[in-house]
């Protein structure tokens, strides 16, 4: 069935259901755009699911429902932009395959959050093309998403199944949190020099990440208490933040990085640890934290908890709680330029104190580790926010 005609105004649609044989072409050589809606595309046999247009359709738009290659042939053409909305897409193979690849350069909308569903643990869905916008995306099924393209996306990218991985050119440097759910793996091990996270991004989760990360971001392992394990090694750059949940009750009693390779801290950074328990910390609580000693671990700030801390994770990767938080006065805050403020205040000599932040202070107040930093030896506490040019903030210094 060929299909071909000459819209009058910007769109042509075309609906039709039930299963058979054979070809549909759409000839397309205005300056439209194929939208798929909330059914879906299946691709079956060994023929190639081609948009293709030599002047003319320049667009997909995808805002619902599932793409399906099921059986042999190719995918897609490389001249073709995917555009991805907020409703649920999917990109997905036949349970037997093939594997595919979309060599399309993807733009995914505000909410927009794709997910790649290779369904054998031999499948593989590889993405060339660069993916951008606000979006994230996300991979289920046993098989694996290969990212080979220059991504810029700032949404999340969330691994529930399989195996995603970062080529050697590929980037996932701008999305905001990448969440490697339980029993699955993010590979970076092809990039040169590893994965490199920015101080805006969190790696998370309870799986398994192959290859070389150095971060300046957040690390959080588990969902609640939990393991993330990196395979290789593991440095901490200057501003990171571990956030750390403990609990005396269970067991584990405390979130574990587990790193098979070598933990290095560079710099100064923080470590927030938050009491899920009801049982208050007491003196003397212990808690693995890493699962190794951590070279210069000692610069790391240990706050949070409702206690201090004796900071062990250059000796053998634990945290121990010892007396309750000195109270600590907040004395000034100046501000430097229009994204910048000085707090000052004043503590025990010599301690570490966690820098809390909140946006209002009607009950419930939720305050926020922004950072950290150790009083002088006359109990002068002092830090720089850089990042108070938006929302008012109100400020502590504490544990």
């Amino acid at each position: 069935m060929d299909l071909a005609g000459r819209p009058n105004g910007g769109n042509f649609n075309l609906s039709f259901g039930g299963t058979g044989t054979g070809t549909i072409r759409l000839n397309i050589n205005a300056n439209p755009s194929i939208r798929l809606g909330s059914g879906a595309i299946y691709k079956d046999g060994a023929s190639r699911l081609q948009f293709e247009t030599p002047a003319g359709c320049s667009a997909l738009y995808f805002n619902g429902g599932s793409i399906v290659n099921r059986v042999g042939g190719g995918f897609m053409t490389a001249t073709n932009i995917i555009y991805v909305g907020a409703n649920a897409v999917e990109f997905r193979t036949g349970t037997t395959g093939p594997s595919y690849t979309l060599a399309n350069p993807m733009v995914l909308a505000a909410g927009a959050n794709p997910f790649f569903d290779p369904l054998a643990a031999t499948l593989v869905i590889t993405c060339n093309g660069a993916i951008s916008g606000s979006g994230g995306l996300g991979k289920s099924g046993p098989g694996s998403l290969a990212l080979n393209g220059t991504n810029t996306y700032s949404g999340n990218t969330t691994i529930t199944a399989g195996t995603v991985t970062v080529g050697a050119n590929g980037s996932i440097s701008s999305s905001a949190v990448i969440d490697v759910q339980t029993g699955t793996t993010l590979d970076v091990s092809a990039k040169p020099g590893g994965l490199v996270l920015g101080a805006g991004q969190t790696i998370k989760g309870n799986g398994t990440v192959v290859g070389n990360v150095t971060t300046s971001g957040t690390v959080t392992p588990g969902a609640s208490i939990g393991n993330l394990t990196f395979s290789n090694n593991l440095a901490l750059a200057a501003g990171v933040t571990l956030s750390i949940e403990v609990d005396k009750v269970p067991l584990p009693s405390s979130d574990l990085v587990t790193v098979l390779g070598t933990a290095t801290n560079a710099g100064a950074g923080t470590v927030a640890v938050t009491n899920i328990g009801a049982t208050a910390l007491a003196p003397g609580d212990s808690f693995q934290i890493f699962s190794q000693p951590v070279l210069n671990g000692q610069a790391l700030c240990v706050v949070g908890g409702g206690v201090t801390w004796n900071n062990k994770l250059a000796v053998d990767g634990t945290i121990v709680a010892l007396a309750a938080a000195a109270p600590a006065t907040n004395v000034s805050i100046v501000r430097l330029s229009a994204t910048s403020v000085q707090l000052a205040g004043k503590g025990a000599a010599n301690t570490c104190y966690g820098v809390f932040a909140a946006t209002n202070l009607v009950p419930p107040v939720t305050w926020t580790v922004i950072g950290s930093t150790n009083s002088d030896a006359g109990g002068i506490i002092q830090f720089v926010d850089p990042q108070a040019g938006g929302a008012r903030r109100f400020y502590r210094f504490g544990q």
